[in-house]
């Protein structure tokens, strides 16, 4: 058996995962295979630490409505750890040390792609017997992707 590796660059950003097509030849014939690879937009993610200043002033240059993603829903368990847990595992950012209200959660990270790099702000926080997310991206594609990957969590 031949195994192959290969690596996978973000050229822009995308909101649904490419797909690949793979040609091979077995038994003296070609076949093509179409494949939709399980890669969001988060699996390229890398963890920004920022300082308290540094994430509001950024949080409050990002205000255009195609740059803002949001979604409610009720916790399962505790809200905190639950808000962390989606942070890190599904958004691939960590959990800031910030001076935040209580029941509040921050994060950031960025994306580094072809055409340069593009950072996502995170914050979530538990009111009302609910969670809040808004995530904002400095590009209405992030947005768009973060947008699809909050409407699959409801």
């Amino acid at each position: 058996m031949t195994v192959y590796q290969f690596a996978v660059m973000v050229s822009q950003p995308y909101i649904d995962p490419p797909s690949y097509t793979i040609r091979y030849k077995w038994n003296e014939q070609l076949h093509n295979e179409l494949l939709t690879l399980p890669l969001p937009i988060f699996k390229f993610v890398t963890p920004f630490n920022m300082d308290h200043p540094t994430f509001f002033q950024r949080w409050g240059r990002i205000a255009a409505p195609n740059q803002c993603a949001q979604a409610q829903f009720a916790p399962q368990g505790d809200p905190i750890q639950q808000m962390k847990t989606i942070m890190t595992s599904v958004f691939k950012s960590p959990v800031l040390q910030l001076q935040v209200p209580p029941n509040n959660v921050c994060g950031a990270g960025v994306i580094n792609t072809e055409a340069g790099v593009l950072g996502i702000l995170n914050r979530f926080y538990f009111e009302n017997g609910q969670i809040f997310v808004q995530i904002k991206g400095t590009t209405p594609q992030i947005t768009a992707a973060v947008q699809k990957v909050l409407d699959q969590l409801k």
